[in-house]
């Protein structure tokens, strides 16, 4: 969603999707989260809210500002020399050097 500028409704299931939920939604400010009725639900109402809110209205703007200048810095990072592919390429060639076989020389 950030690599492609796109604002995000976060509505966490299980494991760890609250705290993503709560790092997109408080920490960077990309997204917008249902809040639950009494009961636990999160009714129609709600939802209509958050489609409205991350489309339109000054709430649209702030969250499209912040994800514009987040996929600047995303795009940055997978670029041939970015963080991002450089991390990754370490990673492969520590999967590769993990997968040669091991020589083991004999004590004479």
């Amino acid at each position: 969603s950030i690599v492609h500028g796109v604002p995000m409704i976060a509505w966490p299931l299980f494991a760890e999707q609250r705290s993503n939920a709560a790092l997109v939604t408080n920490g960077l400010k990309v997204a917008m989260r249902p809040k639950c009725n009494s009961k636990g639900i999160v009714v129609k109402e709600e939802v209509t809210n958050i489609i409205k809110g991350v489309m339109e209205g000054l709430k649209s703007e702030e969250i499209g500002k912040r994800m514009k200048e987040l996929q600047k810095f995303a795009n940055c990072a997978m670029m041939e020399n970015g963080s991002s592919m450089k991390t990754f390429s370490m990673l492969a060639l520590k999967w590769k050097i993990l997968g040669r076989p091991i020589e083991v020389e004999r004590w004479a």
